[in-house]
């Protein structure tokens, strides 16, 4: 019951974190949307590059801290201070990628004039996150 728990736990952090990593892939329609000038949409990509980045070595952190506490969830000596610490771990690793992606949304909506904020955060309002998602196609 334990180990479902720990499980449950690492997973809702997992879709906390990509459920802000924004799409990827929508960038162009995006731009399209919000009628950036060439300029916006420069800077708009160098933001973003200049998150990937710095949020890539502590997203390969967190999956490294993933696979520990599976390891150590699996192993028939589970020491549940040394699972603790890793879950512990990878709170404070999730902490600074949510850091990362907050001073990138400052960044980005500091590039729009105050109609494409408008746009920009009715586009976010509409977007379902992913546990919404999981949950409408759980039921």
């Amino acid at each position: 019951m334990k180990r479902v728990m720990i499980m449950s736990a690492v997973f809702l952090m997992a879709a906390t974190l990509f459920a802000g990593n924004r799409r990827e892939g929508q960038s162009g329609e995006l731009a399209a949307y919000l009628q950036l000038t060439a300029a916006q949409q420069t800077a708009w990509e160098n933001a973003r590059a200049d998150f990937r980045s710095a949020a890539e070595p502590l997203f390969q952190r967190w999956t490294q801290l993933g696979r520990d506490t599976e390891a150590a969830l699996k192993s028939n000596s589970a020491d549940a201070c040394a699972i603790g610490n890793l879950m512990i771990a990878s709170h404070a690793v999730s902490d600074q990628i949510k850091a990362q992606n907050e001073a990138l949304e400052q960044k980005l909506q500091s590039l729009l004039t105050a109609d494409q904020k408008t746009k920009y955060e009715a586009f976010q309002a509409a977007q379902p996150r992913m546990l919404e998602r999981r949950k409408i196609s759980n039921e």
